[in-house]
Protein backbone atom coordinates (compact mmCIF):
# COMPACT_ATOMS: atom_id res chain seq x y z
CA UNK A 1 0.00 0.00 0.00
CA UNK A 2 2.94 2.57 0.54
CA UNK A 3 4.61 1.91 -2.52
CA UNK A 4 1.20 3.05 -4.27
CA UNK A 5 0.80 5.84 -2.08
CA UNK A 6 3.70 6.96 -3.23
CA UNK A 7 3.65 6.23 -6.67
CA UNK A 8 -0.14 8.64 -6.28
CA UNK A 9 1.65 11.13 -4.64
CA UNK A 10 4.19 11.12 -7.19
CA UNK A 11 2.17 11.29 -9.92
CA UNK A 12 0.39 14.01 -8.63
CA UNK A 13 2.93 16.13 -7.86
CA UNK A 14 4.27 15.87 -11.41
CA UNK A 15 0.70 16.74 -12.94
CA UNK A 16 1.11 19.94 -10.76
CA UNK A 17 4.30 21.11 -12.08
CA UNK A 18 3.60 20.57 -15.20
CA UNK A 19 0.60 22.61 -15.30
CA UNK A 20 2.57 24.84 -13.41
CA UNK A 21 4.94 25.47 -15.82
CA UNK A 22 2.26 25.73 -18.59
CA UNK A 23 0.65 28.09 -17.02
CA UNK A 24 3.83 30.02 -16.50
CA UNK A 25 4.85 29.90 -20.00
CA UNK A 26 1.41 30.75 -21.27
CA UNK A 27 1.41 34.40 -19.25
CA UNK A 28 5.09 34.92 -21.03
CA UNK A 29 4.84 36.97 -24.31
CA UNK A 30 6.44 35.43 -27.25
CA UNK A 31 6.47 36.06 -30.51
CA UNK A 32 6.48 32.93 -32.31
CA UNK A 33 3.90 30.91 -31.38
CA UNK A 34 5.67 27.62 -32.06
CA UNK A 35 8.34 28.45 -29.92
CA UNK A 36 6.10 29.13 -26.93
CA UNK A 37 4.27 25.42 -27.72
CA UNK A 38 8.05 23.84 -28.07
CA UNK A 39 8.98 25.15 -24.71
CA UNK A 40 5.90 24.10 -22.93
CA UNK A 41 6.74 20.29 -24.58
CA UNK A 42 10.04 20.43 -23.57
CA UNK A 43 9.88 21.58 -19.71
CA UNK A 44 6.80 18.76 -19.21
CA UNK A 45 9.24 16.20 -20.91
CA UNK A 46 12.07 17.37 -18.51
CA UNK A 47 9.79 17.51 -15.38
CA UNK A 48 8.24 14.10 -16.70
CA UNK A 49 11.91 12.58 -16.89
CA UNK A 50 12.70 13.93 -13.36
CA UNK A 51 9.74 12.41 -11.83
CA UNK A 52 10.35 9.21 -13.58
CA UNK A 53 13.80 8.62 -12.22
CA UNK A 54 13.35 10.24 -8.72
CA UNK A 55 10.01 7.48 -8.36
CA UNK A 56 12.54 4.53 -9.92
CA UNK A 57 15.13 5.36 -7.50
CA UNK A 58 12.43 5.10 -4.55
CA UNK A 59 11.04 2.12 -5.32
CA UNK A 60 14.59 0.89 -5.69
CA UNK A 61 15.25 1.65 -1.99
CA UNK A 62 12.26 0.82 -1.33
CA UNK A 63 12.95 -2.84 -2.31
CA UNK A 64 16.37 -2.84 -0.53
CA UNK A 65 14.45 -2.22 2.88
CA UNK A 66 15.61 1.12 3.42
CA UNK A 67 13.02 3.31 5.07
CA UNK A 68 11.65 6.63 3.17
CA UNK A 69 12.60 8.71 5.88
CA UNK A 70 15.48 8.89 8.65
CA UNK A 71 16.64 11.05 11.05
CA UNK A 72 18.77 12.82 8.59
CA UNK A 73 16.11 13.59 6.27
CA UNK A 74 13.79 15.01 8.88
CA UNK A 75 16.60 17.48 9.63
CA UNK A 76 17.37 18.39 6.29
CA UNK A 77 13.43 18.92 5.86
CA UNK A 78 13.38 21.31 9.21
CA UNK A 79 16.15 23.40 8.47
CA UNK A 80 15.38 23.44 4.00
CA UNK A 81 12.35 24.52 5.70
CA UNK A 82 13.02 27.16 7.92
CA UNK A 83 15.94 28.73 5.65
CA UNK A 84 13.02 28.92 2.28
CA UNK A 85 10.50 30.70 4.38
CA UNK A 86 13.26 33.45 5.77
CA UNK A 87 14.63 33.85 2.39
CA UNK A 88 11.31 33.59 0.79
CA UNK A 89 9.93 36.68 2.98
CA UNK A 90 12.60 38.56 1.50
CA UNK A 91 12.16 38.32 -1.98
CA UNK A 92 8.31 38.72 -1.50
CA UNK A 93 9.69 42.13 0.40
CA UNK A 94 12.17 42.70 -2.74
CA UNK A 95 9.47 42.10 -5.14
CA UNK A 96 6.83 44.49 -3.30
CA UNK A 97 9.47 47.08 -3.11
CA UNK A 98 10.50 47.31 -5.97
CA UNK A 99 7.45 46.77 -8.48
CA UNK A 100 5.78 49.75 -8.91
CA UNK A 101 3.04 50.88 -11.48
CA UNK A 102 3.66 47.87 -13.35
CA UNK A 103 7.24 47.84 -13.61
CA UNK A 104 10.34 46.07 -12.29
CA UNK A 105 13.26 47.46 -12.22
CA UNK A 106 12.33 48.98 -15.55
CA UNK A 107 10.86 46.10 -17.39
CA UNK A 108 6.82 46.36 -17.74
CA UNK A 109 4.97 42.97 -15.87
CA UNK A 110 1.67 42.72 -14.98
CA UNK A 111 0.28 41.05 -11.85
CA UNK A 112 0.12 37.70 -12.85
CA UNK A 113 4.10 37.68 -14.14
CA UNK A 114 4.96 39.19 -10.90
CA UNK A 115 2.97 36.50 -9.16
CA UNK A 116 4.60 33.78 -11.31
CA UNK A 117 7.89 35.27 -10.36
CA UNK A 118 7.04 34.90 -6.85
CA UNK A 119 6.53 31.03 -6.89
CA UNK A 120 9.43 30.77 -9.25
CA UNK A 121 11.62 32.38 -6.74
CA UNK A 122 10.24 30.45 -4.05
CA UNK A 123 10.69 27.31 -5.74
CA UNK A 124 14.28 27.89 -6.79
CA UNK A 125 14.97 29.52 -2.82
CA UNK A 126 13.47 25.77 -1.73
CA UNK A 127 15.55 23.67 -4.50
CA UNK A 128 18.65 25.69 -3.46
CA UNK A 129 18.13 25.67 0.00
CA UNK A 130 17.82 21.92 -0.20
CA UNK A 131 20.74 21.60 -2.28
CA UNK A 132 22.77 23.20 0.55
CA UNK A 133 21.55 21.69 3.81
CA UNK A 134 21.48 17.83 1.73
CA UNK A 135 25.27 18.48 1.28
CA UNK A 136 26.38 19.81 4.60
CA UNK A 137 27.23 16.90 7.16
CA UNK A 138 25.78 18.90 10.65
Amino acid sequence: MRKKAYLLLTLLGVILLILTISIYTNLLPFPNLELKTWLMIASAAITGILALILTITKLQELKRGEPLTDERTKTIALKTGNTTAIITLYWLLFLSVFTQDGTLLGMDVTISETLGLAMMGMTLIYGISYLFHRGRND
